[in-house]
């Protein structure tokens, strides 16, 4: 753990520290991070207020605390949750639209209404603002899936979808 940066972004916005908690994101995503960069450090978050005012804040003060230097940052949610295959691909599409457009206000919209869900579009909400806010100008959508797609189940799906955000050289 980046604990330096950890309490950069403690001095400019309150967090609580937790010790044991039931969400497991960090944990799904270790092993990938670790594959593919063989030394980091990491500033792990997790949100539980997740309303666009908190992604705005939390944001800039990301992008001020990693302004000099390289970053990655990586928000992790499922989609829908236990529709059936076609209302799953409906609302995930969606959500992939908004955040294929760099639509973080949109995205935070649409899941407040209904039209899309993430659990974790707090986070995801975030990366996208401070990215944006650090030069990033494009997102791609790099696949999209739900759980029907592997199990052959359509009745009852999770959708999950991989996006990646990028700066023009």
């Amino acid at each position: 753990v980046a604990v330096d940066l950890v309490e950069r972004v403690h001095e400019q916005m309150t967090l609580d520290f937790i010790g044991q908690d039931q969400e497991h994101s960090l944990e799904i995503q270790l092993p990938f991070l670790q594959m593919v960069l063989p030394e980091f450090k990491l500033v792990p978050l997790m949100m539980e207020n997740q309303s666009i005012e908190t992604c705005q804040g939390l944001a800039q003060v990301l992008a001020r605390v990693f302004a000099q230097g390289n970053a990655l940052f990586v928000a992790s949610s499922d989609l829908s949750h236990f529709y059936d295959y076609d209302r799953a691909a409906k609302l995930d599409r969606r959500a992939l639209e908004d955040i294929g457009r760099y639509d973080a206000v949109g995205f935070a919209r649409d899941v407040a209404t209904g039209k899309c869900e993430a659990c974790g579009a707090g986070p995801i909400a975030t990366v996208l603002l401070a990215t944006k806010a650090l030069g990033g100008d494009k997102v791609t959508i790099l696949k999209y899936a739900n759980s029907g797609d592997v199990t052959g189940d359509r009745w009852r799906v999770v959708g999950y979808g991989a996006a990646a955000v990028t700066r023009s050289a």
